[in-house]
């Protein structure tokens, strides 16, 4: 299981990024892999090797849960090993578990964080720019969270 604390001091921006984190994982551009395991083939009917939950409902991908970034996550589970007990039928490898972060209901919270790279001497450069902003509603019964990247 890793925090988000941890995943911010290990610069894990990604699913791409997990993959050096957990032993025996790999990802691929639509996928992901548990010990060698993962989906077959991409098409109608085909079933991931590794089930995803983000926020306890089920996804297809990996990709498509985290929309290709890990920005305003509580923490991420990986559960290595078959996990149909648990999570049903398409976690014959394993399953991600990853949790959002929750709004607050009792004050205006948020957060804004930036990240700056060049990669080649042409100047070439990747700015990375994420925020997110509780709002209360109704105080400590209803709240909002608003995020991007």
């Amino acid at each position: 299981a890793f925090t988000s604390e941890m995943l911010d001091d290990c610069g894990n921006r990604n699913q791409s990024d997990l993959q050096n984190l957990v032993p025996a994982t790999s990802s691929q551009p639509d996928d992901s892999a548990v010990r060698g395991v993962g989906r077959n083939f991409r098409n109608l009917g085909g079933d991931p090797g590794v089930a995803t939950y983000m926020n306890g409902v089920y996804s297809e991908d990996l990709y498509t849960a985290t929309i290709g970034s890990f920005w305003d996550v509580e923490r991420i589970e990986v559960l290595r090993g078959p996990q149909g007990t648990l999570y049903g039928r398409n976690a014959p490898a394993g399953a991600y578990n990853i949790t959002t972060v929750a709004p607050s209901t009792d004050a205006l919270d948020g957060f804004v964080q930036s990240a700056y790279s060049q990669w080649d001497n042409n100047g070439e450069a990747t700015v990375d720019i994420r925020g997110g902003l509780s709002v209360p509603l109704i105080y400590d019964e209803l709240a909002g969270r608003f995020t991007g990247v």
